[in-house]
C-alpha cells in the first residue's frame, strides 16, 4: 500500500448510482465496525484490512494517510471492534489476547489498556488502546 495510490484502490469500489466523490473520499466506520465508502458498504474484508493499515487518528479526527494522500474518515464510535478474546494462564500470569475485526491481535496490558466508558449509544463499553488511537 505504501506505493499504491488510494485513488487506484478506490477505483475498485463501486459508488452508488447518482453519487460522485468529487475528489473527496467520504469514508465512514459504523459503530459495529462496518466500513462504508459513499454510503455503500465495503464488503471485501481484504480491502478493509488494507485501509486499516493506513488509518490514523489526527488532531481533527481519523484519516486514511499515505505519503501522497489523505482522506477523512467519519468514525461513529471506535474504528475497530474486538471480535474474539482468548484467556491463558491464571492469576497474575493471566494474559488476554484480543482479536479485531481487521485481523490484528494484541495482548491486554500497559501498552493496550482496557478502559470502560460510554459508547456511541450511551451504554458502558470496554475500549482497548490500539496503535494510532
Amino acid at each position: 500500500m505504501a506505493r499504491a495510490s488510494l485513488k487506484s484502490v478506490l477505483s475498485q469500489l463501486k459508488a452508488p448510482s447518482g453519487m460522485s466523490g468529487g475528489g473527496v473520499a467520504p469514508f465512514r466506520i459504523a459503530a459495529d465496525g462496518r466500513w462504508f465508502y459513499l454510503d455503500s458498504p465495503i464488503e471485501r474484508p481484504e480491502m478493509v484490512k488494507l485501509f486499516a493499515t493506513v488509518l490514523r487518528r489526527e488532531a481533527d479526527g481519523y484519516a486514511l494517510v499515505t505519503p501522497y494522500e489523505r482522506h477523512a474518515v467519519a468514525v461513529e464510535d471506535a474504528p475497530f471492534v474486538i471480535i474474539a478474546m482468548q484467556s491463558a494462564g491464571t492469576g497474575r500470569e493471566r494474559r488476554l489476547t484480543l482479536a479485531t475485526n481487521v485481523g490484528t491481535e494484541v495482548i491486554a496490558g500497559p501498552a493496550h489498556s482496557i478502559v470502560v466508558r460510554p459508547g456511541a449509544r450511551g451504554d458502558a463499553r470496554p475500549y482497548v488502546a490500539l496503535g494510532d488511537g
